[in-house]
Formats: structure tokens, C-alpha cells, sequence
């Protein structure tokens, strides 16, 4: 009985160390979600499995369907001109010119096999008329939506 006072208060004192420190029991969770790598090892990653494969042409495709996308070709089909034509005057060159430079790339993306260099030089000059684009306001990214990129 004498003892009785003293272990609560023992106790009590335990509860409220504890809930002052707030610390959980147990081994520290895990983190739910690991921390995203950045943009360029994937980039990296991506570059050098496509030089591995020594071969251009996946590249291409991908990089002509992406851009193609982007302009909203499909959807322009018969006024090609209209969407070309801003981009012609960023880069002072003519419709036609621009028209060409896609033409030959969708060629050479149709072969059975590219060289790396050649698939570049054609990733070059597309990059190119990409960047005019985007300074242009005509390509669409990613959050181009009005509602910031988000489906509805």
C-alpha cells in the first residue's frame, strides 16, 4: 500500500515523458515512394540503350510521331501550310523547305534500318523546327490543356 502512490505517479510521469516526446514504438517506416532520379540519368539511359542497338531508326519514328503530336499534324490534315507557315518565318525559311525536311525524315524512318548518324542530322534539323514552334506558340506540351494538363 505504501509503494501504491509512488508507482502511480511513476506511471503517470512514463505517460507524459512519452506524449512530450511524441516518438512512435517500432523501427522507422520505410519511405512510401522512393526519390525520382532525375530527367537526365533517364535521358542518359535512354541514349545509351539506343546506341547499343546501333540503329537510328526507333529513335526517329519516336522523335517524328512526338513532334507530329505536337504541331497537331494529324488533325491539320490540307492545312499543313497554316501550321508550317509561322514556323517557316521564325526560321526564315519557306513552307516548302520545312514540308521537305519532313518528308525526307518520314522517308528515311520507313527504311528497315538507319544509321545513328544520319538519324541524328535528321533529329538535329526536326529539333530545330521543333524550338521554332514552341517559340511560336503553335506546338502543345504536356500542360497545354487548359486545365493544366489534366484530363477532364
Amino acid at each position: 500500500p505504501t509503494l501504491r502512490p509512488l508507482s502511480v505517479q511513476l506511471l503517470i510521469g512514463l505517460v507524459i515523458f512519452g506524449w512530450w516526446r511524441s516518438r512512435r514504438f517500432g523501427p522507422i517506416a520505410p519511405v512510401a515512394v522512393s526519390a525520382r532520379h532525375n530527367i537526365v540519368d533517364h535521358t542518359d539511359a535512354l541514349g545509351s540503350l539506343y546506341y547499343r542497338t546501333r540503329d537510328g531508326l526507333g529513335v526517329l519514328r519516336s522523335y517524328l510521331r512526338q513532334l507530329a503530336w505536337e504541331l497537331r499534324l494529324k488533325h491539320s490534315k490540307g492545312r499543313e501550310a497554316a501550321v508550317l507557315a509561322p514556323i517557316a518565318a521564325r526560321l526564315g525559311k519557306t513552307v516548302e523547305e520545312i514540308g521537305q525536311e519532313f518528308r525526307d525524315a518520314s522517308n528515311a524512318a520507313r527504311g528497315k534500318q538507319l544509321d545513328r548518324a544520319v538519324a541524328a542530322g535528321f533529329i538535329r534539323r526536326l529539333a530545330t523546327i521543333r524550338r521554332a514552334a514552341v517559340e511560336a506558340g503553335i506546338a502543345r506540351t504536356r500542360g497545354s490543356r487548359p486545365n493544366g494538363g489534366r484530363k477532364k
